[in-house]
Order: C-alpha cells, then structure tokens, then sequence
C-alpha cells in the first residue's frame, strides 16, 4: 500500500512538473509566471486541483503562509490555459496502472451528464429552458455536458471531453447527435489494453459499431430499443433469443440501397456538399457488420418492456447469456461516478464563471477523482470471520481522506492513510435495489457555501 501511495503521488506530481517545464504552453502571454511571486506557477496549478467548496476567500486563508486575496488569485488563474489542466489529466491518467479485469478485458462504459455551472450570459454553456405549463422561455441556466469513458473494474475516468449542453429546437436535450459524434472520437483514441465497451440505448447505431470494429482493442456491448431500432432487431418476436445477424450498410442512394438490399445510412456527399445530417464516417463503399443478438425477459408485466435487447461483437463461446447480463449491469458503475465526482470531489462546487475556468475545474476534478480512487482501491480490507457480511472501502470516505493528504500541508505517511481508510467501510450487499433520484441539482452559488 505504502508504496503505491508515494508511486501515485510522485506520478502525479511528475505530471504537475511536465506542465511547469513547458509553462510557454500553457499561459496566454510569454511573460506570464515569470517574475518572482507568492504564488508561482506550480503553486497555482496545485492551489486549483485541491480547491474544496468553500468560498475563495475561505480557500486563501486554508492555504497558510503567504496567503494572496481572492482577487490575485483570479488574476493568476486567468493566465493559465485550460489546456493545462486537460493534459494533466491525460496524462495522469494513463500512469495508472489499472490492472484489474473481466475475463481478460477492461469493462468500460461510454455516457455523459450534464453539470451546472455558474449562471453567466457570456458563457458558451448558456441555454435557455423551456416552462412545461405555458410553453414560454424559462430563467436561463448554464450547462457544461461531460462525455466520459469509465472502466467500472479499475473505478477509472479512462478519457473525458466536456463540451456545451446540446440545444435541440430550442429545448435541452442530454442525447443527440453530437453526443455519438464525441464517443466515437474518444473510441478512435483509445489505445488501452484490449477492453468491452458498454453502453446505453441512446448510442445505438451502425456508425458507432463500425468505429468501435475498427479499434482492433475494443469490443461492444450495448443496450437497444426493442422496437425502432435496426430493422433485423424490430423484426424479431419479443421472446428469449441469442442469434448472430449480418448487414451490409452504404451511404449511396436509397434506390440503390434497395436494389443491392443494403441498409441505407446518412454518409457525406460526394460532391462535396454540405448536408444537414450525417451519420455515417466511412465513406460511400458498402460495409458488412456483423452483430450477436442477445434478448431476454427481465419482469412479468406483460408489454414490451419486459425484454432487454442487447447486440454485442462477443461471441457465445466467449460470453454466455448470463455473462451478457453481468456485464451490462457493470455499466451502471458510471452512473455512480458521476455522483462521487459532482458530490464528493465537488465538481458543482465552481469558484468562477468564465469558461477557462470552469474547463480548468472539471478536469482538475477529473484528475483528483482518479488519483483519489486509485489509491482507495489499493486498500485492503482484511477479512474478519465474525462479520455476517464482506466488506469493502467506503468511497465517499476514501475520496474525502485522499483528498485531504494531498491538500494537507503537514504530509502523513503511506501507512497512516491506510489505517483511515479501513476505518470506513461498508457491507457488501449485492442485488439491493433503490429508486433512481432524476431530479436535477444545480451548481453551488458562491454565497451559499459551508463554513
């Protein structure tokens, strides 16, 4: 344990130190940082990843010696480029060693969410909602959308892209079309050990099970609508199936489509014209896809959402029905990322309202969750006979103790970080079932935070 904390810490601090080597890069003027200040550049760039979510003033004075006003800190924070914080985090990122897997393979789940950020009508995060009742335009609000790559084995945010909160006819929509765009750029560069990417009904598409064909390291596993969805897919009886289905897809011509008896999608013009959609990034050759069918029932009340549909590049001499299931159901860990990441590490908590800002905060937090999760799970919990259940570490704890060593000013030893994590651990009870909490949570203001 005690040497995965220091190798994790020295990881992250390298990182930190590749940033300040290479300072020119990463501030907007060539002079910035460089007289000799209370608050250099490293200083500044470790200020920003253990801010908590207090007031700036509150964080100032937390800082100790050679404490700065809020004020200067702003100015100095207004020098650094996003881009910092963004390269900090890949590459962090990639020093962990996850090692951790299903059956040989990485399980990692594409999804996104949506983050409030501080309300500013300069800000590309500006939207405007919708009133339910009389259909005029709302209050405005701000709202960044995190699209993200998890491994649920390893508990590790393995790429992230923040972009704006899709806009659709004027109303907010979490899924569209720019949502596939971005996971499909996040498979493109993934690199990783071989890995099964899941996700959720709204990725569904040919487009995104060609590109994830096309990365000889990953897999898919996706959840679809029964019915309108692929044709073979709607075709098929409401029944337990497992079948492996074949098409041939091309972006030419619906006539010819169906003359050939290919599926028809969306690609770019040949004649260079612009086109409204396109759904399709490979061209006006035919392309075969071939995908296994896996349909089972999952409750008795008797309509179509009864059945699950999943269509998956894993064979059944690979994966059983039952291991199919299993795997999906790991997906869920992103969810409960999300909630740890807004909630625990404090990503709601901004202390700014331009967009630099708030991109220098999500992925500040993006790098701190994972230093944070890392060094919690190479925790062990030692096994107690007397106990009715298995335990496990309790991540809302381990985050806020990791967090705290790292924004700690007297630095506590390895061994000392592991005896308080195991003094926060939980039951292990698999198969619990909770209602889903959909409402929404808006950003912090910065008048209302804790003491």
């Amino acid at each position: 344990m005690a040497c995965i904390v220091n190798s994790l810490q020295e990881k992250l601090n390298k990182g930190i130190s590749v940033i300040v080597d290479h300072r020119e890069q990463y501030v907007k003027s060539s002079s910035d940082f460089t007289r000799n200040r209370s608050m250099g550049f490293e200083r500044m760039l470790k200020t920003i990843l253990g801010l908590q979510g207090k007031t700036l003033d509150k964080e100032m004075h937390d800082l100790g010696e050679n404490i700065i006003t809020a004020s200067a800190f702003v100015q100095g924070r207004n020098k650094i480029k996003p881009e910092a914080f963004e390269d900090l985090y890949h590459d962090f990122t990639a020093s962990i060693p996850n090692q951790k897997n299903y059956k040989g393979y990485h399980i990692l789940a594409v999804d996104g969410s949506d983050i409030s950020t501080p309300k500013n009508k300069d800000s590309i995060y500006f939207c405007k909602g919708i009133k339910k009742q009389t259909g005029g335009v709302a209050e405005f609000y701000n709202m960044a959308h995190l699209h993200a790559i998890y491994d649920v084995v390893n508990k590790i945010y393995v790429d992230a892209i923040v972009t704006p909160k899709a806009i659709v006819d004027g109303k907010s929509s979490a899924m569209d079309i720019g949502e596939r765009v971005v996971a499909n750029r996040m498979i493109d560069r993934y690199n990783g050990p071989k890995a099964i990417l899941t996700a959720d009904r709204g990725y569904t598409g040919y487009n995104l099970l060609e590109h994830v064909n096309r990365n000889p390291n990953m897999e898919f596993l996706i959840r679809v609508p029964n019915k309108n969805t692929f044709k073979e897919i709607t075709e098929l009886p409401l029944a337990d199936i497992d079948k492996v289905i074949e098409v041939t897809v091309s972006a030419k011509s619906m006539q010819h489509c169906k003359i050939y008896g290919y599926r028809h999608v969306d690609g770019p013009s040949p004649f260079g014209k612009d086109k409204k959609k396109i759904s399709w990034d490979f061209g006006n050759e035919p392309c075969r896809i071939r995908y296994r069918v896996v349909r089972f029932k999952i409750a008795d009340r008797g309509d179509e959402s009864d059945w699950e549909t999943i269509v998956t590049s894993l064979t059944r001499f690979q994966f059983s029905v039952k291991d199919i299931k299993e795997l999906y159901h790991m997906r869920w860990g992103i969810e409960n990322s999300f909630r740890e990441l807004k909630y625990n590490v404090g990503v709601v908590n901004f202390h700014a309202k331009k967009d630099a800002s708030v991109l220098q905060e999500i992925y500040a937090s993006l790098t701190m969750y994972n230093y944070a999760v890392a060094v919690a799970m190479s925790v062990n919990i030692p096994k107690n006979d007397a106990r009715v259940h298995l335990y496990k570490v309790n991540f809302t704890m381990a985050i806020y103790i990791v967090l705290n060593y790292f924004r700690s000013k007297v630095k506590r030893k390895a061994p000392e970080i592991e005896t308080e994590i195991q003094r926060y651990i939980v039951p292990v009870r698999p198969g619990r079932r909770d209602k889903r909490n959909l409402v929404a949570k808006g950003s912090v203001s910065f008048l209302y935070r804790v003491a």
